[in-house]
Formats: C-alpha cells, structure tokens, sequence
C-alpha cells in the first residue's frame, strides 16, 4: 500500500478507494467508513470532498436524514483503477502469515477467496492451532479488511477439531481443501 499511498497522495485515500470500489452496492456512514477502513475521523471529511469532487463517490441520504457515501457506478475508470489496487494487494499475500505472529501457535494457515483473487469463495482465511489469541487475531484481520477494501470471512479452529473434520470428510474442510487455496503456514503437512 506504500507504493500506491505515494502515487495517489495519501494511504488513507487508497483505503478508502478500495473500499468503495470493492463494495459498489453498499452505501456507508462517516464512521462505519472509518472504522472499516482504518481511517482518522479526522482527515476523513477531506478526503471524502475529493472522491465527491472526482465524482468516484456520491453522498445520499438514508433514513433518519444521515449521510452516506457510495461508489459512483458511473466513474469512467473503475474497473483498471479496481485492477491496479487488486493487483497491489495480490503482491504481498506472502506477507500475511508473518503478521500472524504472537496469536498462538499456528499450524495451518490457509488463505481462500478474496485474498487470492477468488470473488465467489466462502471463506478467506482459516487459522488452525493451538492457544490462539482471538483477540490478536481480529486485530489482524480488521487490518486486512482494511487493506483488502472489504470484510473478510474466517474461521479458527483448534488443531484437535481440524484433525477430526478432516478424517471425518467434513464438507467446510474438503471445499477449502478442493477449491483454489493458498497454504501460507502448513505444519500439519497436509
């Protein structure tokens, strides 16, 4: 995000392109969009006025009279700018089970869906181990779904419980098993 922090003025600017641009329908209050994207309230408003100015955002209402903002579908260059922020993003997917370390020890991390590109995944990101730190690990993972403009969907499972689902055939394990995966940490040897 560093690169494209530079190129486009500010890292909070390309988080919050990657979120409207990767959550088109949705339409966000101030403070959701700072908490999902990881933002200072304080720089927010001005760089809300710039997406509204290049016209990528329009600001609506919902009911109750408070504002929103939403993707503009009719921004002439969204699908190469979603493309070059995609593309960053797909370039350190290395980098995420470093950022793991100090949740407890991990023995299977298995990233899925969005975090390889995969828009039709059920799930992102499963951790399997022991002693893991829940609260680390959200941690961790709001960081990522700030990076990667949208919510993730992971599961956390203890090496014991992840063991039997897959002697057992478990179906969530045999569909992340059998569809497009990525093993960043595999000490289970699977």
């Amino acid at each position: 995000m560093e690169l494209l922090g530079k190129l486009f003025g500010s890292t909070n600017r390309v988080k919050l392109l990657k979120l409207f641009l990767f959550n088109p329908e949705t339409g966000f209050r101030r403070a959701e969009i700072a908490r999902r994207a990881k933002v200072s309230k304080s720089g927010l408003g001005r760089e809300l006025r710039l997406l509204e100015l290049i016209k990528l955002v329009k600001a609506g209402r919902e009911t109750g009279r408070r504002k929103t903002w939403a993707f503009n579908p009719r921004f002439p260059i969204a699908r190469e700018l979603k493309f070059l922020l995609d593309t960053e993003f797909g370039q350190h997917r290395a980098e995420i089970g470093g950022r793991f370390k100090g949740c407890g020890r991990i023995k299977l991390l298995v990233i899925a869906g969005l975090l390889i590109g995969d828009q039709n995944g059920k799930v992102d990101l499963v951790i399997v181990g022991d002693s893991l730190r829940r609260g680390a690990i959200e941690q961790v993972v709001r960081t990522l779904e700030a990076e990667a403009g949208k919510e993730l969907v992971y599961a956390l499972l203890e090496t014991k419980d992840f063991s039997y689902r897959l002697e057992s055939s478990d179906k969530f394990v045999r569909d992340l098993l059998d569809f497009p995966h990525q093993k960043l940490i595999n000490q289970l040897k699977i």
